[in-house]
């Protein structure tokens, strides 16, 4: 196993998941993850609707493929919460929502 998992994040809330690591090899490491716990306990994943992104001073470059049962995930803009997350340099929270959120 690998020693860097204080790079790894994951946020649940209900059956909504976003998973943030810190390369795209990571990122794979833990799909992979997810795919052996849904083996386990009899869990299935929907590959067509989970989608990934990237941020970085790179984040315009074309990244390698994900895989999560098997299939390719789509890199897009997405939306956790109903809240729009916009690839950037930095992560973009639109001002308006963040002004909703700390009320």
């Amino acid at each position: 196993m690998y020693d860097i998992w204080w790079f790894y994040r994951c946020l649940v809330y209900a059956n909504d998941i976003l998973l943030l690591t810190h390369t795209v090899h990571s990122m794979q490491m833990m799909l992979h993850i997810c795919d052996k716990v849904a083996e386990t306990f009899d869990i299935k994943f929907n590959s067509s609707k989970s989608v990934s992104m990237h941020t970085g001073s790179r984040y315009g470059e074309r990244c390698s493929a994900l895989q999560l049962v098997g299939k390719d995930i789509l890199y897009v803009e997405l939306k956790y919460l109903g809240v729009p997350v916009t690839a950037a340099k930095f992560l973009k929270i639109p001002v308006d929502l963040r002004r909703q959120i700390l009320k």
